[in-house]
C-alpha cells in the first residue's frame, strides 16, 4: 500500500530572526508593525470581561437571589427545592452556563486563528506569534490564559501580570503571560495589519529586496565611446558574406613591403553545417595571352 505524505504548509523558513534565533524587533518594525498601546489593550480586556458578565445575567438575575437566600439561612434545602421560582432559576442558570462555555470557546478559537476577540476587534488590537508574525494558534492562547488565571492564586498576581508588560527588555510591552504563550499584541490602526495577507506579503518582499546583496557589474556590450573603453570588449569583425573572420597581413611578391590587410574568409565548415553554402573554389588569376604571329612576307 502506497503512503502519500502531505506537505505541511506551516513548515517554512522563518524570517526576521537574529543570529541567535530570536525574533528581531527591527525586522517587525521594517514591515510596518507597531506594538499595541497599553490603554487600548486594557480597554479591550475590559470589553471581554463585560461580555462574560453579560452572558451570566440569567444566572445573576434569576438563580442568584435563591442561592443567596439559602446561604443566609432564609430557606432550607427542602424549601429551596420546592420554591416556586426554583425551576425558572435552574433553567436560567443552565442557559448561563451554556452561553459561558460557548463564548469562552469562541473567544479562544478566534484569538488563536485570527488573533482577535470581541474587545480586540473593537479597539484595533491583534495578537500574533512573536516568531512568525502570523496567527498564534489555539493552544498558545490557552497556555497564555492558564498562566494568567493561575496568577490569581496570589492576590496581586493578575496585577503583576499586567505590570510586567512595562518590564519587557525588548520594548514590545509583552507581559509574562505573553512570553508564556509566545504572543505579541500589535496595533492595526496605526500600523500594518498582519492578517492582511496581500499587504503582509508585499511588505516581506520589500524588506527582502532591500537586504539582498548587490550583483557584480557585467561587461557592457554597447559600442565603446572612448579609446580607453575599447580594451574591455571588442567584437570580432564580420565580412560581407556573413561569416566571421580575422584580419591578417599578406605579402605581395610584386610589391615591396606588406600588402594591405585583407579578410580571410572561411570558405568551408568541417562536417557540413545545415544550411551553410557550399564551398567555392578560390578565384585564379587569368593566364598571360600569347604574342600575335608576325605577318607573312610575300
Amino acid at each position: 500500500m502506497t503512503t502519500i505524505w502531505e506537505i505541511d504548509e506551516d513548515d517554512h523558513e522563518i524570517e526576521g530572526l537574529d543570529d541567535n534565533g530570536r525574533p528581531d524587533p527591527a525586522y517587525a518594525a521594517s514591515l510596518g508593525l507597531t506594538r499595541a498601546p497599553m490603554l487600548r489593550r486594557a480597554a479591550a480586556f475590559a470589553v471581554d470581561i463585560v461580555a462574560f458578565w453579560i452572558v451570566q445575567l440569567p444566572l445573576l438575575l434569576f438563580a442568584m437571589p435563591l442561592i443567596v437566600l439559602y446561604l443566609t439561612g432564609g430557606v432550607s434545602l427542602y424549601g429551596l427545592i420546592y420554591h416556586p421560582r426554583f425551576v425558572l432559576a435552574a433553567i436560567m442558570a443552565g442557559v448561563s452556563v451554556v452561553l459561558l462555555i460557548a463564548l469562552g470557546i469562541a473567544q479562544l478559537v478566534a484569538h488563536g486563528r485570527r488573533g482577535t476577540s470581541i474587545g480586540k476587534a473593537f479597539f484595533g488590537v491583534r495578537s500574533v506569534n512573536i516568531a512568525t508574525l502570523e496567527r498564534p494558534g489555539f493552544w498558545r492562547i490557552v497556555l497564555r490564559l492558564i498562566v494568567f488565571v493561575a496568577s490569581g492564586i496570589v492576590v496581586v498576581g493578575p496585577l503583576l501580570m499586567v505590570l510586567s508588560s512595562f518590564w519587557d527588555p525588548a520594548g514590545r510591552r509583552r507581559g509574562w503571560h505573553d512570553y508564556a504563550g509566545g504572543v505579541w499584541l500589535v496595533d492595526i490602526k496605526r500600523g500594518l495589519n498582519p492578517y492582511d495577507e496581500k499587504r503582509m506579503r508585499i511588505a516581506r518582499k520589500a524588506v527582502r529586496v532591500e537586504t539582498a546583496p548587490e550583483r557584480e557589474a557585467r561587461i557592457s556590450l554597447a559600442t565603446p565611446s572612448s579609446e580607453s573603453e575599447r580594451g574591455e570588449y571588442r567584437p570580432v569583425a564580420r565580412v560581407s558574406s556573413g561569416v566571421l573572420g580575422m584580419a591578417r597581413a599578406t605579402t605581395d611578391p610584386r610589391r615591396d613591403g606588406p600588402a594591405p590587410e585583407q579578410a580571410s574568409v572561411v570558405l568551408g565548415v568541417p562536417g557540413g553545417l545545415r544550411g551553410a553554402p557550399p564551398a567555392q573554389p578560390a578565384p585564379q588569376p587569368p593566364a598571360p595571352s600569347a604574342p600575335a604571329p608576325a605577318a607573312a612576307q610575300p
